[in-house]
């Protein structure tokens, strides 16, 4: 029986040093095709920053860490955004992976000053904390009116196609500031907030016809201080728009990681050690 590399994600937050010897029989009942590892596998608890269980077997040392799982969810994120859309629910489907993607990323990046510190030298948290804070920080000088985010700054409405029918959308943005770390957090914002309903979808009638086209979403967003609104704007994106910005920021995300983790088999790890557990 061939064996391989392998992670089984679980709860190992109960003991520190148990360790869990898995048959092959086990192995190949719980993860399907394995191979290269001989005819057991050892699984101990790694403990690294969230990290679940180092693989060893005949193929030597391979540790899945936090680093590892993080990646492979947020670049599935992104190839689900670059894959053709679904046939019927196209825009719907475009909007709960752009969400997931904007609230995991940006929520991730916003860490503190405070954070960084709290966290002892060379420590995995504290090296991602200070790599997030990073990605905010290019952020910060990235204009949203120029690509990869193409926002339309300009004051009138912009034509746009909805499948076969041209339509007038809204303004990208009736906001005031340029910058995309300030412009994505209002995004999450907006989004992931439930104390009001910050988004609405944006539809178009066809014509001669009573059904409607869902065509986006409108981000209705604001900025408070000591309770007080300070600022409000509304963000229109269409389904390209979404799709864009949503995969720029993911390839963000993942390009900062792999880089830092400085790995020349990080990625091939994350892609092949990292299943998802079957329905």
């Amino acid at each position: 029986m061939r064996l391989s590399e392998q992670v089984i994600l679980g709860d190992n937050s109960k003991s520190d040093d148990v360790s869990l010897f898995v048959s092959a029989a086990q192995a190949q009942m719980w993860m399907g095709q394995i191979r290269g590892c001989g005819d057991s596998l050892q699984l101990e608890p790694c403990l690294a920053w969230r990290s679940p269980f180092v693989c060893m077997g005949g193929c030597g040392v391979t540790e899945i860490t936090g680093d590892h799982v993080e990646w492979a969810v947020v670049d599935r994120l992104r190839q689900m955004l670059e894959e053709p859309p679904h046939e019927k629910f196209n825009v719907t489907q475009t909007y709960a992976l752009f969400t997931t993607v904007m609230c995991w990323v940006v929520g991730r990046i916003r860490v503190t000053e405070k954070e960084i510190r709290s966290a002892p030298e060379g420590l995995r948290s504290r090296i991602n904390n200070e790599l997030a804070a990073e990605i905010l920080r290019e952020l910060s000088d990235q204009r949203i009116d120029e690509e990869p985010w193409a926002i339309q700054l300009t004051k009138s409405r912009r034509n746009a196609q909805v499948g076969t029918v041209d339509v007038l959308a809204p303004l990208h943005f009736s906001g005031e500031h340029l910058f995309a770390e300030r412009f994505l957090i209002n995004l999450r914002d907006a989004a992931a907030h439930g104390d009001a309903r910050n988004v609405k979808p944006f539809h178009v009638g066809k014509p001669n016809k009573i059904e409607q086209l869902l065509a986006g979403f409108t981000f209705h967003c604001q900025e408070k201080e000591k309770g007080k609104i300070v600022w409000w704007g509304e963000i229109t994106l269409l389904e390209d728009d979404m799709r864009r910005i949503g995969r720029h920021l993911a390839m963000t995300f993942c390009d900062a990681l792999r880089r830092e983790v400085d790995r020349s088999d990080f990625v091939e790890e994350a892609v092949t050690c990292v299943r998802e557990a079957a329905a």
